[in-house]
């Protein structure tokens, strides 16, 4: 569910009969500031959350159901819902193109599939240092003059990966 706009709030409030403020937090203010705080990245979306979330929290246990009109109605259960004959034809619609799309295809891959046994113990690691010595082209100093050199240095890394297909003969032996 989304959170509510302070107009949505105010609609459903005046709806169900809901106090606007209740423990000291008036809920609209509440939504109020949740939609002015400007959030634009995910921190920020949770901090405004954070603050939505505690000032609810105040507020829930200080409400008074008792006075709230059609609480039962407004708490309805999923499996309470009954859908309409289109929203039913939309649902199976739906379930019937997402069928189809299951249906293609010739089942997995049997190269993803996981391993049925367990992984051969052991491995290898090589390592292997090369070292480069590279020095500033005479083109590019060409009529430049040369106040000094110096040497810094600097490390990189670099990775390669190497994946191999080996295959291995398995000797099994059935006794009695």
């Amino acid at each position: 569910m989304a959170i509510p706009t302070v107009k949505e709030w105010t609609t459903a409030r005046t709806k169900y009969g809901a106090p606007d403020t209740a423990g000291g937090v008036t809920v609209s203010k509440a939504f109020a500031a949740y939609w002015a705080s400007g959030a634009n990245t995910p921190k920020k979306y949770m901090v405004a959350y954070v603050a939505l979330e505690n000032a609810l929290a105040k507020y829930i246990p200080k409400v008074d159901k008792k006075k709230i009109k059609d609480l039962k109605a407004a708490l309805m259960k999923v499996e309470d819902i009954e859908l309409t004959a289109e929203e039913l034809a939309e649902c199976a619609r739906e379930n019937a193109e997402h069928k189809a799309r299951l249906g293609l295809g010739d089942g997995p891959d049997a190269a993803l599939e996981s391993p049925k046994q367990a992984f051969m113990q052991g491995g290898d690691v090589r390592l292997e240092e090369k070292t480069v010595v590279q020095s500033v082209s005479a083109d590019l100093l060409a009529g430049e003059e040369i106040v000094g050199r110096m040497t810094d240095e600097r490390t990189r890394y670099g990775f390669n990966l190497t994946v191999s297909m080996i295959t291995v003969e398995v000797e099994k032996v059935v006794v009695k």
